[in-house]
C-alpha cells in the first residue's frame, strides 16, 4: 500500500493546476535542481544513519542496590555516522570526559574515533589531547575500556606538568587506582622548586 501511495503522490501532485486529462510537457522542478547519481560524493552514503552533536555515554554496571549511577565516560561528537547493522559509532571532532569519584576528571580531545557502546569501548585517534589537572599527554591514539576502567596507547607519548617533562613509547592509565604507567620513556622530573 506504502508504494502505491508514493508513486500515486507525485502523479497527483505533477498534474495539479493542469486541464483534466493533460500531462505537463516537463517536470520544473527536476530541471533546476538535478539530483545526485548515487556515486557522486553529493549523495548521502547508502544506509548510514549521520548526525551532529552528538552525546554517548558509558555506565558502570556492576550490582548497585537500585541507586542511579553517574556515567562514567561521556563523549561529544561534532558529527557521527552509524552504518546500518553496525555497532561501532564513527566519530569526528571529539571531546570526551572520563569521569573519576572524588578525583579530577580526564578530559580527552581528538579528531576522530570510533565508540562500540556494546562492547564498551571507545578508540580515539588524531592530534590526541588528554588532561588532568596541570598535566597535559599528547598521543597519537589511546583506547578507553570501560569495562577495565583503562586507557591505553602503544603508541609514542609526550607528557608535560609543571614539574616534568617525559616521553614514552605506551601509556596505561588505570582509573579506579590513579596510576599512570609509561613504557620504555625519557624526560626530566624536577624534584624541587627552582630557586628564585
Amino acid at each position: 500500500m506504502r508504494c502505491a501511495i508514493l508513486v500515486a503522490f507525485p502523479l497527483l501532485v505533477a498534474s495539479c493546476g493542469q486541464p483534466p486529462g493533460s500531462v505537463p510537457e516537463s517536470d520544473p522542478v527536476s530541471e533546476s535542481r538535478p539530483s545526485p547519481s548515487i556515486d557522486s560524493p553529493e549523495a548521502p552514503p547508502r544506509n548510514v544513519m549521520a548526525g551532529r552533536g552528538r552525546d554517548l555515554y558509558m555506565h558502570d554496571y556492576s550490582p548497585t542496590d537500585g541507586e542511579l549511577r553517574d556515567p562514567t565516560f561521556w563523549i561529544h561528537a561534532d558529527s557521527d555516522q552509524l552504518a546500518e547493522g553496525e555497532k561501532q559509532w564513527s566519530l569526528q571532532g571529539t571531546r570526551a570526559v572520563i569521569y573519576r569519584d572524588d578525583e579530577e576528571d580526564l578530559v580527552v580531545e581528538a579528531l576522530e574515533g570510533e565508540v562500540d557502546l556494546d562492547r564498551q569501548v571507545a578508540e580515539l585517534r588524531g592530534a590526541v589531547r588528554l588532561t588532568v589537572g596541570s598535566l597535559i599527554v599528547d598521543l597519537e591514539d589511546l583506547l578507553w575500556d570501560n569495562e577495565k576502567g583503562t586507557v591505553t596507547s602503544g603508541r609514542p607519548i609526550h607528557l608535560v606538568d609543571e614539574n616534568m617533562q617525559l616521553d614514552a613509547e605506551s601509556l596505561l592509565i588505570e582509573r579506579d587506582e590513579g596510576l599512570l604507567v609509561l613504557g620504555e620513556g625519557s624526560g626530566y622530573v624536577r624534584l624541587t622548586e627552582p630557586a628564585p
